[in-house]
Protein backbone atom coordinates (compact mmCIF):
# COMPACT_ATOMS: atom_id res chain seq x y z
CA UNK A 1 0.00 0.00 0.00
CA UNK A 2 1.49 3.51 -0.86
CA UNK A 3 2.75 4.90 2.28
CA UNK A 4 1.44 8.06 0.98
CA UNK A 5 -1.53 7.10 1.55
CA UNK A 6 -1.47 5.90 4.85
CA UNK A 7 0.21 8.85 5.68
CA UNK A 8 -3.06 10.86 4.66
CA UNK A 9 -5.76 8.50 6.41
CA UNK A 10 -3.54 8.69 9.73
CA UNK A 11 -3.37 12.36 9.89
CA UNK A 12 -7.52 12.98 8.41
CA UNK A 13 -8.55 10.90 11.02
CA UNK A 14 -5.70 12.35 14.15
CA UNK A 15 -7.55 16.25 13.08
CA UNK A 16 -10.77 14.86 13.04
CA UNK A 17 -10.54 12.89 16.50
CA UNK A 18 -8.92 16.22 18.02
CA UNK A 19 -11.64 18.31 16.55
CA UNK A 20 -14.13 16.17 17.80
CA UNK A 21 -12.76 15.96 21.20
CA UNK A 22 -11.38 19.36 21.31
CA UNK A 23 -15.10 21.06 20.12
CA UNK A 24 -17.32 18.68 23.21
CA UNK A 25 -14.64 20.07 26.00
CA UNK A 26 -15.00 23.34 24.61
CA UNK A 27 -18.57 23.40 24.76
CA UNK A 28 -18.98 21.60 27.70
CA UNK A 29 -16.50 24.23 29.30
CA UNK A 30 -18.96 27.11 27.52
CA UNK A 31 -21.96 25.75 28.54
CA UNK A 32 -20.79 25.75 32.00
CA UNK A 33 -20.11 28.70 32.47
CA UNK A 34 -23.46 29.69 31.14
CA UNK A 35 -25.54 27.18 33.27
CA UNK A 36 -23.25 27.87 36.47
CA UNK A 37 -22.48 24.38 36.53
CA UNK A 38 -20.67 21.07 35.45
CA UNK A 39 -22.69 18.30 32.95
CA UNK A 40 -20.90 15.66 31.65
CA UNK A 41 -23.68 15.20 28.79
CA UNK A 42 -22.74 18.06 27.33
CA UNK A 43 -19.63 15.77 26.47
CA UNK A 44 -21.77 13.65 23.97
CA UNK A 45 -24.74 16.08 23.05
CA UNK A 46 -25.71 18.19 19.77
CA UNK A 47 -26.08 22.29 19.63
CA UNK A 48 -24.20 24.64 21.66
CA UNK A 49 -21.69 26.66 20.67
CA UNK A 50 -19.35 25.92 18.47
CA UNK A 51 -20.66 23.44 15.87
CA UNK A 52 -18.94 20.36 16.36
CA UNK A 53 -20.38 19.40 12.90
CA UNK A 54 -18.96 22.36 11.32
CA UNK A 55 -15.58 22.52 12.93
CA UNK A 56 -14.89 18.83 12.06
CA UNK A 57 -15.79 19.83 7.88
CA UNK A 58 -14.05 23.01 8.16
CA UNK A 59 -10.92 21.38 9.45
CA UNK A 60 -11.60 18.05 7.60
CA UNK A 61 -11.63 19.95 4.20
CA UNK A 62 -8.62 22.23 5.07
CA UNK A 63 -6.10 19.65 5.53
CA UNK A 64 -7.15 17.55 2.69
CA UNK A 65 -7.49 19.90 0.44
CA UNK A 66 -3.46 20.38 1.32
CA UNK A 67 -3.04 17.35 0.60
CA UNK A 68 -4.04 17.23 -2.93
CA UNK A 69 -2.06 20.99 -3.72
CA UNK A 70 1.10 19.34 -2.07
CA UNK A 71 0.85 16.02 -4.29
CA UNK A 72 -0.29 17.88 -7.35
CA UNK A 73 3.09 20.08 -6.56
CA UNK A 74 5.07 16.96 -5.82
CA UNK A 75 3.69 15.23 -9.26
CA UNK A 76 2.88 17.53 -11.78
CA UNK A 77 2.75 14.40 -14.12
CA UNK A 78 -0.31 12.80 -12.77
CA UNK A 79 -3.82 13.35 -13.02
CA UNK A 80 -5.66 15.18 -10.37
CA UNK A 81 -8.92 15.19 -11.98
CA UNK A 82 -10.16 12.68 -9.90
CA UNK A 83 -8.58 13.63 -6.62
CA UNK A 84 -9.77 17.33 -7.23
CA UNK A 85 -13.58 16.19 -8.17
CA UNK A 86 -13.99 14.00 -4.74
CA UNK A 87 -12.41 17.49 -2.72
CA UNK A 88 -15.56 19.58 -4.51
CA UNK A 89 -17.67 16.85 -3.97
CA UNK A 90 -16.77 17.09 -0.32
CA UNK A 91 -17.03 20.64 -0.39
CA UNK A 92 -20.39 20.57 -1.71
CA UNK A 93 -21.12 17.95 0.81
CA UNK A 94 -20.04 20.01 4.02
CA UNK A 95 -21.88 22.94 2.85
CA UNK A 96 -25.25 21.52 2.78
CA UNK A 97 -24.17 19.76 6.53
CA UNK A 98 -23.76 22.95 7.46
CA UNK A 99 -26.95 24.60 5.92
CA UNK A 100 -28.80 21.45 7.44
CA UNK A 101 -27.83 22.98 10.88
CA UNK A 102 -28.79 26.29 10.77
CA UNK A 103 -31.67 24.88 9.12
CA UNK A 104 -33.93 21.62 9.20
CA UNK A 105 -32.07 20.71 12.55
CA UNK A 106 -32.93 24.45 13.76
CA UNK A 107 -36.52 24.00 13.25
CA UNK A 108 -36.48 20.24 15.07
CA UNK A 109 -34.75 21.98 18.14
CA UNK A 110 -37.53 25.38 18.02
CA UNK A 111 -40.22 22.61 17.82
CA UNK A 112 -38.75 20.77 20.36
CA UNK A 113 -38.80 24.00 22.83
CA UNK A 114 -42.21 24.49 21.71
CA UNK A 115 -43.29 21.37 22.51
CA UNK A 116 -41.83 21.16 26.27
CA UNK A 117 -43.49 25.17 26.50
CA UNK A 118 -47.15 23.22 25.82
CA UNK A 119 -46.19 20.03 27.68
CA UNK A 120 -45.04 22.12 30.65
CA UNK A 121 -48.41 24.01 30.71
CA UNK A 122 -50.46 20.89 30.34
CA UNK A 123 -48.79 19.39 33.29
CA UNK A 124 -48.90 22.42 35.73
CA UNK A 125 -52.53 22.52 34.33
CA UNK A 126 -53.32 18.90 35.46
CA UNK A 127 -52.12 19.15 38.48
CA UNK A 128 -53.71 22.31 39.25
CA UNK A 129 -57.16 20.65 38.81
CA UNK A 130 -56.25 17.79 40.29
CA UNK A 131 -55.39 19.45 43.66
CA UNK A 132 -58.60 21.62 43.06
CA UNK A 133 -60.98 18.19 42.88
CA UNK A 134 -62.27 19.34 38.94
CA UNK A 135 -60.84 16.05 37.71
CA UNK A 136 -63.27 13.34 37.90
CA UNK A 137 -61.17 10.42 37.24
CA UNK A 138 -57.88 11.07 39.59
CA UNK A 139 -56.63 7.53 38.14
CA UNK A 140 -56.23 9.24 34.65
CA UNK A 141 -55.27 12.48 35.51
CA UNK A 142 -52.08 10.73 36.95
CA UNK A 143 -51.40 8.89 34.23
CA UNK A 144 -51.22 11.94 32.08
CA UNK A 145 -48.88 13.27 34.43
CA UNK A 146 -46.99 10.54 33.76
CA UNK A 147 -47.42 10.73 30.41
CA UNK A 148 -46.01 14.49 30.34
CA UNK A 149 -43.03 13.67 32.31
CA UNK A 150 -41.78 11.31 30.15
CA UNK A 151 -42.06 12.95 27.41
CA UNK A 152 -40.22 16.28 29.06
CA UNK A 153 -37.68 13.53 30.79
CA UNK A 154 -37.17 12.23 26.90
CA UNK A 155 -37.22 15.53 25.26
CA UNK A 156 -34.58 16.35 22.67
CA UNK A 157 -34.09 20.13 23.45
CA UNK A 158 -30.39 20.28 21.50
CA UNK A 159 -30.15 19.52 17.54
CA UNK A 160 -29.37 22.74 15.37
CA UNK A 161 -27.58 25.33 15.52
CA UNK A 162 -27.40 29.74 15.42
CA UNK A 163 -25.51 31.12 12.83
CA UNK A 164 -23.22 32.66 15.41
CA UNK A 165 -22.89 28.92 16.60
CA UNK A 166 -21.85 27.64 13.00
CA UNK A 167 -19.24 30.64 12.72
CA UNK A 168 -17.62 30.11 15.85
CA UNK A 169 -17.47 26.04 14.36
CA UNK A 170 -15.90 27.74 11.20
CA UNK A 171 -13.55 29.30 13.19
CA UNK A 172 -12.25 26.63 15.36
CA UNK A 173 -11.64 24.02 12.23
CA UNK A 174 -10.08 26.73 10.51
CA UNK A 175 -7.43 27.36 13.66
CA UNK A 176 -6.81 23.63 14.23
CA UNK A 177 -7.11 22.17 10.47
CA UNK A 178 -4.57 25.04 9.79
CA UNK A 179 -2.46 23.94 12.40
CA UNK A 180 -2.68 20.32 11.35
CA UNK A 181 -1.38 21.43 7.96
CA UNK A 182 1.86 22.82 9.31
CA UNK A 183 2.62 20.11 11.55
CA UNK A 184 2.50 17.92 8.30
CA UNK A 185 4.81 20.73 6.68
CA UNK A 186 6.66 20.67 9.60
CA UNK A 187 6.65 24.33 9.70
CA UNK A 188 6.91 24.93 12.96
CA UNK A 189 6.89 28.71 13.19
CA UNK A 190 3.95 29.57 11.54
CA UNK A 191 2.28 26.57 13.50
CA UNK A 192 3.12 28.50 16.60
CA UNK A 193 1.86 31.98 15.43
CA UNK A 194 -2.03 29.68 14.59
CA UNK A 195 -1.51 28.20 17.90
CA UNK A 196 -0.99 31.65 19.90
CA UNK A 197 -3.79 32.92 17.58
CA UNK A 198 -6.06 29.99 18.33
CA UNK A 199 -5.06 30.21 22.44
CA UNK A 200 -6.24 33.98 22.31
CA UNK A 201 -9.54 33.35 20.29
CA UNK A 202 -10.15 30.77 22.71
CA UNK A 203 -9.42 33.14 25.92
CA UNK A 204 -11.72 35.67 24.38
CA UNK A 205 -14.30 33.46 23.56
CA UNK A 206 -14.05 32.36 26.79
CA UNK A 207 -14.10 35.65 29.18
CA UNK A 208 -17.18 36.87 26.20
CA UNK A 209 -19.40 33.86 27.97
CA UNK A 210 -18.06 34.63 31.32
CA UNK A 211 -19.22 38.65 30.97
CA UNK A 212 -22.86 37.15 28.91
CA UNK A 213 -23.32 35.39 31.99
CA UNK A 214 -22.79 38.49 34.62
CA UNK A 215 -25.05 40.39 32.60
CA UNK A 216 -27.43 37.88 32.91
CA UNK A 217 -27.42 37.69 36.37
CA UNK A 218 -27.44 41.29 36.89
CA UNK A 219 -30.70 41.47 34.65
Amino acid sequence: MNLTIVNSVISLSLCTIFTMVFVQVFKTVLNSIIVGKFDAKTLLSDGDFPSSHTAILVSFNIVFWHMIYSYAINNPNVDMFASVLVGLVLVLWSCYEIRDAMGVRLRVQEHAHAIKQIATSSRDMSDRLGKLKLVDDDINSQALQQELDDLLSNLKLKAGHLPHEVLGGIFVGGFIGSMFVNIIDKNFTLLSLIGISFTAYVIITILVFIRNRKKKRGH
